[in-house]
């Protein structure tokens, strides 16, 4: 047993649709799913709206097409994210300049590459191939990531990152391998986690590493 989808969604402010069609089975083991969502530019509209304050859509251009397979516990996609000239904020830090393409291939997702800026010009980079649940070993390309001087910021702490990583596996099993420096930074052991009638604070201050991620 399954139910069909046919709705639209219109979010505040926009005359342009997220249109979601087709089937969801009851049982969620059921490989009968087949959802098919346009999102026209909106569909990361309403991401930000779901993921309240951790993420915030500032501006850009983000195309959606997909579809999705497989069970509701273990779904699959088919389709692309085109994003250009975008900026978001995660967690307080903002990602300017994003552009590239994420391609949905059933089980596995790939880029060429996605690229993006932080407020100070520092650079992050994703490209290569990374799977859902399984190793393909006919797409051979590990997820590779590099970040420099990218500036990653937080309630109780701070740092300037210069990373290359690879990463394979899955998403169910990712392995992280690579070199991770942090510089420039520091973290406030105490923030948010003070006492109220504790009045010193404990910074580790100056913080300049370089790790080796095996």
């Amino acid at each position: 047993p399954y139910f069909d989808l046919d709705f639209s969604l219109l979010l505040n402010n926009t005359n342009i649709p997220i249109d979601i069609k087709g089937s969801v089975p009851l049982n969620i083991q059921d490989d009968k799913l087949d959802l098919r969502v346009n999102g026209n530019g909106k569909f990361i509209k309403l991401i930000d709206i779901l993921a309240e304050d951790y993420f915030t859509f500032i501006e850009g251009k983000v195309t959606t097409r997909m579809i999705i397979k497989g069970s509701i516990n273990k779904p699959i996609a088919n389709g692309f994210i085109v994003i250009n000239n975008s900026e978001v904020d995660i967690y307080n830090n903002i990602f300017k300049n994003i552009k590239g393409t994420l391609l949905f291939d059933f089980d596995h997702m790939e880029t060429d590459e996605i690229t993006a800026t932080d407020v100070d010009d520092g650079t992050i980079s994703i490209k290569g191939s990374f799977p859902f649940y399984a190793k393909n070993i006919l797409v051979n390309r590990d997820f590779n990531l590099k970040t420099e001087n990218f500036k990653l910021t937080n309630n109780n702490f701070k740092f300037l990152v210069d990373s290359k990583l690879k990463i394979s596996g899955s998403f169910q099993n990712p392995i992280i391998g690579g070199l991770l420096k942090l510089s420039d930074g520091f973290i406030d052991l105490n923030k948010d986690f003070e006492p109220t009638n504790f009045n010193s604070r404990k910074k580790i201050k100056n913080i300049n590493s370089q790790k080796k991620v095996k």
